[in-house]
Parts: C-alpha cells; sequence; structure tokens
C-alpha cells in the first residue's frame, strides 16, 4: 500500500504530527523529533530534490520550523524556514479542505447559492448570485474565466 516513497513520507509526517499533543512542551517535541534530521537528510538523498521545508503547528503554536537542503542549489543558498516556495495548486486543496469542514459544521452547503451562505459575495450578474453554488465555484463549473478576482 505505500511502496510510494511520498506515501511513506506523508504518513510519516501524518503520524509526527499526530504523535505531538497540544500540551507538548519544547523537550517533549525535541524528543519526538530525534532523528528527524537524518530521516529528512535520507528524503532528500532519496527524491533527488534540492530542498523542503518543514514545519509543524500544534493547536496555534509553531512548535517547529527548519529547511533542509538548498533553495538555489547551484549558489548553495539553504532552505530556511522563512524560504518562500510556490504551492502551486495545493491552495485548491485548502479551500476545498476548509470548506468542507464549514459545510460539516452547518455554515456552508455543497448545493444552494452561495450568496445565502456569503451574502456579500458579488457576481456580475444577479442570475449567477442566485445559482452559483459553493460546488460550482469548487468544480470551476462557474461558466466565470479566471476566478482569481471573486
Amino acid at each position: 500500500m505505500f511502496r510510494d516513497p511520498f506515501k511513506r513520507f506523508i504518513l510519516t509526517i501524518v503520524i509526527l504530527i499526530v504523535g505531538l499533543n497540544t500540551a507538548a512542551h519544547a523537550q517533549d517535541i525535541t524528543q519526538k523529533l530525534a532523528g528527524f534530521d537524518e530521516f529528512m537528510e535520507k528524503t532528500l538523498k532519496d527524491w533527488n530534490a534540492p530542498g523542503i521545508g518543514v514545519g509543524i503547528v500544534v493547536g496555534d503554536k509553531l512548535v517547529f520550523a527548519k529547511g533542509y537542503g538548498y533553495r538555489d542549489y547551484e549558489k548553495k543558498l539553504p532552505v530556511t524556514p522563512q524560504t518562500m516556495f510556490t504551492i502551486a495548486s495545493n491552495t485548491k486543496l485548502f479551500t476545498a479542505v476548509a470548506a468542507g469542514m464549514l459545510v460539516e459544521e452547518g455554515k456552508l452547503t455543497w448545493d444552494r447559492p452561495i450568496k445565502e451562505s456569503v451574502p456579500t459575495i458579488e457576481f456580475y450578474n444577479s442570475y449567477l448570485n442566485n445559482t452559483i453554488t459553493l460546488r460550482d465555484m469548487l468544480s470551476h463549473r462557474t461558466g466565470i474565466t479566471r476566478h482569481d478576482s471573486i
């Protein structure tokens, strides 16, 4: 099931994060992350990746932030906790997960007009205001090109 190194890596990260509880102290976190640096160095080598940044948030507190490898391999500039990475289409995933959580809480719905839940949203005509759903928006089936500005 987890022959793919990426899936193994993600599973390891999830297990690591789940193992960190909200009452964890700095010493506990240090203990729980023992061997993590070596794991990340091996991951970079196995994936032939130049660099990666790792951040772990517990509750509302950043408990670990570290860069591994290089943000610019040719110039040997290291990845740091401040290195900015492009995340491409992952923002769609984050948005869909957050929306799904709000649907579960009853604050949004998938198939009712989004205007009912978010009255401040405005499309360019009343037909769209009265018909576009959250599902439409997340599926890119509104008929509106380039959703960047809505």
